[in-house]
């Protein structure tokens, strides 16, 4: 390889250094990651069935407030799970769900449209007035019905929201989530 060969690619591979270095600290700059926290988790038996109740504390973050006043829609993806309880691999899934919450910000009618999904199925639309109403719809989780619980054994409730999306490195897509794990005893849930 020549001299002049070598000093070119020594060049473009320092120059490309630089550009990620700029991109890695513009991105640390923009996006601080927010902390969210998933509170008061339940879980109780109705019927035989699983119902799941939580609240994901500051979830609607001021970037995306942002997203949303700038006319983007903002996603919530909730993953409720019941598994087994984990040894060395994992532990096996009993039960599971996906619920989305998703809004979009009408700045003529100065209007929220809320939307929920589960497994892909749209449950329900509603329009709200307020931040705070808004807020509510994105951050409660109520009565999710994960399915018919097992009647005895122990299990693992695991929750996991992602609730902003942003690019790492400016170039590959990434979320921010907040996880918790609850124990269950299916036979002092009552679970008949």
């Amino acid at each position: 390889m020549s001299a002049r060969r070598l000093s070119r690619t020594l060049r473009a591979t320092a120059a490309g250094l630089v550009v990620l270095a700029g991109a890695v600290s513009r991105t640390a700059a923009q996006e601080p990651p927010p902390e969210a926290e998933i509170r008061s988790l339940s879980a109780e038996c109705r019927g035989g069935h699983l119902l799941v109740s939580y609240h994901l504390q500051g979830g609607m973050t001021e970037v995306n407030l942002e997203r949303l006043l700038g006319g983007l829609e903002v996603r919530f993806v909730h993953e409720l799970k019941v598994q087994t309880r984990r040894g060395l691999f994992g532990g096996a899934t009993l039960l599971e769900t996906t619920l989305e919450t998703t809004v979009t910000y009408d700045t003529l009618a100065k209007r929220w449209t809320l939307t929920r999904f589960r497994a892909g199925a749209q449950l329900d639309t509603r329009s709200a007035d307020t931040e705070s109403e808004m807020r509510t719809f994105m951050e409660t989780v109520q009565r999710v019905d994960l399915g018919e619980a097992p009647r005895t054994g122990h299990g693992v409730l695991r929750i996991k929201t992602a609730y902003q999306q942003g690019l790492l490195f400016m170039l590959l897509p990434w979320s921010y989530s907040a996880t918790r794990d609850k124990d269950l005893d299916f036979e002092a849930m009552a679970c008949r």
